[in-house]
């Protein structure tokens, strides 16, 4: 807390702090680690500190959250500014669904699929299925005249 007063005391950020801890900010105290964990996945914060001693223990359970600060020594401006992340992070409750931008976003990667023809015919009535009712029955012949073989 005295970083933060400090911060706060400091005349030329007046303006920037005041309104985004008066109107954007709340301390969150829970009971248990339980607790914590469970509002860490609602939340799905942009970034997220786990200030704890042994933050690898907990990682596991993080399933929601733009960039991870792991221990003490790691805060959201090393992240920023330094150990390579990326700050495109996913905002407003987004991290449930995206990972923040990395380089992983530039490479292609195709997906594949190899299928026997015993697996294609196990697969053939689904995907016969399907063709009909989307009305596409030229894919339902193109497996099926592969099976019939």
């Amino acid at each position: 807390m005295l970083a933060i007063q400090r911060a706060f005391d400091a005349a030329d950020r007046q303006e920037i702090l005041r309104p985004a801890l008066e109107n954007n900010s709340a301390i969150v105290v829970t009971d248990t680690m339980e607790q914590a964990l469970e509002f860490t996945n609602a939340y799905a914060a942009e970034h997220l500190e786990v200030a704890v001693d042994e933050p690898m223990l907990l990682l596991p359970r993080i399933r929601h959250a733009g960039s991870i600060f792991l221990g003490h020594y790691a805060p959201v401006p090393a992240g920023d500014y330094a150990t390579g992340t990326d700050h495109v992070l996913p905002t407003g409750l987004t991290a449930k669904m995206f990972s923040g931008l990395s380089t992983d976003d530039f490479i292609k990667r195709p997906t594949l699929q190899l299928l026997s023809r015993e697996g294609l015919a196990h697969l053939a009535p689904a995907v016969m299925g399907l063709a009909e009712a989307e009305g596409l029955p030229m894919h339902g012949e193109a497996v099926c005249i592969r099976v019939e073989e």
